[in-house]
């Protein structure tokens, strides 16, 4: 497991601090509204796409099946073990 701060993106204008945990077979996204009531994400890891975005220096996670979700974690490292992961499950 690998765990990452980073920038939950719900919509154009909200965003806001979430920590991102990378396990073998899931991705779990959690953060907190300014009202203080917390949300987990679990995301199947063959269904999320990660991209390095090299104008923002950050690895960009988003659900294939749920539009509007996208988390940014900096550096390229949550892209890599993602994309490691998924080659692996891929495997016969």
């Amino acid at each position: 497991m690998k765990s990452y701060l980073g920038t939950c993106h719900l919509s154009a204008s909200e965003s806001m601090e979430a920590t991102v945990l990378l396990f073998d077979k899931e991705v779990h996204i959690g953060y907190r509204y300014p009202n203080g009531h917390a949300v987990t994400m679990k995301w199947p890891m063959a269904e999320v796409d990660a991209s390095y975005e090299m104008s923002r220096q950050s690895t960009r996670l988003r659900h294939t099946k749920q539009m509007g979700v996208e988390v940014f974690v900096n550096g390229n490292d949550a892209a890599e073990y993602v994309k490691e992961r998924q080659a692996e499950h891929s495997k016969p």
